[in-house]
This record gives C-alpha cells, sequence and structure tokens, in this order.
C-alpha cells in the first residue's frame, strides 16, 4: 500500500468526539449537525491527502454504477458530512437515544438466534455507516458485553469518554496492535461467557503488510484486506458473523450474516480458505456500498499506488 491509515493523524477525533457529546447532550443531534458543517468544510479542504483519497473512492464507485455522475467537490463534502453524521450517531449509540424500534433488521431470525447464543459470537464489520448502533440493540432481552477491538491509541480515551456518556454502556474498546496468542486467549474466554467480539475487516492493523493480508475485489479493482480476522475467529470457535449498519432516510438498518461457525482455515489450503472468506465479506461490503456509497469511511488510499495510476489517472486539481 502506498501509505499505511495509522500514519495519517485522526484530526480531532477524540476532542471532537468530547465537545460534540456535550453539545448532543445540551442541544440535540440537529444543533450538533449545525455546529459540524463548518468542521467538516473546514478538514475537507485542509485535508489534501484524505480528500484526494475520498475522490478517488467516489470515482470508483461512480465508474461501478452506484453513482448516478462523476463526482466533484459536493459529492466529497457529502462523503464528509456522512462521516461526521455518523459521530453523533455514535453518541446517540452510546447514550442510548437509539431505540430497538429505530432499527430495521433488529427482529431478523438470525439475529435473534445469534443473541439467544449462549456461546458468544464474533463479529466482522467495517468502516461502514454506523456498527456502533450494536450497542444499542445488542442488549434487547438479553444483556451481554461487546467487545470492541481498535488498532488505535485511542481505546482507553474511547472507554473513558463511554463511561462518561454511558455509565452503564456494554462496550469495551479493546486496544490491538496485532493480535497475538494471548489476546486471542482472552477473547476466547470472553466468548466462553457468551460476550461478543467485534472486529473490522478493512484495514491492515497498524504495522501490517503485504504478507499478513489477503487480496479481494472491491468496486473493480484489487484491495489488500487483514487476514487476522480470520485467523482470530478461527481460534475462537464460534459463530462468526458479517455486520453491516448503515443510516438510509432516517432509520437504521443491520444487515447480520453468518460467514461461518467455526471459520475453518485448514493447513493444506489456508490460502485458499483465506481469500475465499475475504471475497464473501469484500462482495457483501461492496453491497453496502451500492446501496450507501456515502457511508464508507476509509479516508486514504486503500488500493494503493499502483492500482490508483491503473484506474482513471491522477486526481482532480479540483479535489
Amino acid at each position: 500500500m502506498a501509505e499505511n491509515w495509522s500514519g495519517m493523524r485522526e484530526r480531532g477525533s477524540y476532542w471532537g468526539v468530547q465537545f460534540f457529546a456535550v453539545a448532543y447532550r445540551l442541544l440535540g443531534r440537529r444543533a450538533c449537525l449545525f455546529f459540524l458543517a463548518p468542521a467538516i468544510t473546514f478538514f475537507y479542504f485542509t485535508g489534501a491527502r484524505q480528500r484526494r483519497a475520498s475522490q478517488d473512492y467516489l470515482r470508483r464507485v461512480w465508474r461501478a454504477g452506484y453513482l448516478p455522475k462523476r463526482p466533484g467537490i459536493w459529492e466529497g463534502l457529502q462523503h464528509y458530512m456522512a462521516f461526521g453524521e455518523s459521530m453523533i450517531d455514535k453518541l446517540a449509540a452510546w447514550i442510548g437515544d437509539i431505540r430497538p424500534e429505530d432499527v430495521d433488521g433488529v427482529d431478523e431470525q438470525n439475529f435473534a438466534d445469534a443473541k439467544a447464543n449462549p456461546r458468544g459470537g464474533f463479529v466482522i464489520t467495517a468502516h461502514m455507516g454506523n456498527p456502533e448502533v450494536i450497542r444499542a440493540v445488542a442488549t434487547v432481552s438479553r444483556r451481554f458485553v461487546v467487545n470492541v477491538l481498535m488498532h488505535t491509541a485511542h481505546a482507553e480515551q474511547f472507554n473513558r469518554l463511554i463511561d462518561r456518556v454511558s455509565p452503564d454502556s456494554s462496550v469495551r474498546m479493546i486496544q490491538v496492535t496485532a493480535i497475538d496468542m494471548a489476546t486471542a486467549m482472552r477473547l476466547s474466554e470472553a466468548v466462553g461467557r457468551g460476550e461478543w467480539v467485534i472486529i473490522t475487516g478493512d484495514r491492515l492493523p497498524v504495522h501490517g503488510d503485504a504478507s499478513r493480508a489477503v487480496s479481494a475485489e472491491l468496486l473493480g479493482a484489487p484491495a489488500l484486506f487483514p487476514e487476522g480476522p480470520y485467523f482470530l475467529g478461527s481460534v475462537l470457535k464460534c459463530p462468526s458473523y458479517m455486520l453491516f449498519c448503515t443510516r438510509r432516510k432516517g432509520r437504521f438498518g443491520i444487515r447480520f450474516s453468518l460467514l461461518d461457525d467455526p471459520l475453518r482455515l485448514p493447513r493444506k489450503d489456508r490460502g485458499g480458505a483465506l481469500g475465499a472468506y475475504a471475497r464473501r465479506f469484500a462482495a457483501a461490503l461492496e453491497a453496502e456500498i451500492a446501496a450507501t456509497p456515502f457511508q464508507w469511511f476509509n479516508f486514504y488510499d486503500f488500493w494503493g499506488a499502483a492500482a490508483s495510476d491503473q484506474s482513471e489517472g491522477p486526481a482532480d486539481e479540483s479535489s
């Protein structure tokens, strides 16, 4: 990859969330969005690399037929604003303002079965929409702990923030730079207690490299996906699911599907099994992108410089 996402500073992430946590408490969602617009505009025009990555992604979406016209500045701002809105929705989920009846898919049988399964579960999600809404619906009828693995240094800070805005939260953020055996065993014990473990499957870890990645096609070009989630799922030996949650017309919708029970990585064809799982995940992710193209939030060169050069030339000067 031309650049690892972890090398790019998450601009204003923690303090921005703190500010909007207070604003949300005092003024509500609409006021937060009002105050958010100028901040989003500022970040859009002052973050050249992130802006170019957003434009590259949106052009790929357009070429795939998921946007009606070639994206420009307005579409780029829409992409950024959707990310800002997702931050407000995170706060709503942590505080408990998102009710189960606000979320479509809560009553589907596979999600109900997963919640009722005493074995716990392993969930692979993406930086798509707002998977934090699982916090608002996972406790319906049965309260349990959700362990969210983060590849950033903000885990402890966000834990403190969640404790402040939602002291009864059942979400636990866990920082991991790499998934070693000790981490896997600790998570296995959590699953044994009936807890869920959630990890994103659309970013390489902080110290990731191509040797620890698996290639799958996304939006018409090969991309690198981390193999770690599939190794972890095979170690946990519990049902493994894919989860996506996006906002459509003012409502949240959950797409929750079984990936395998359990994940299997046979020694004789480990590469083939990894590739098959990654392709299924990439296909599910692309289906979500097709439905809500502005809600995938990876503001870095996801496909790498070589893939970008083969796509449609350099980024527009206006981007």
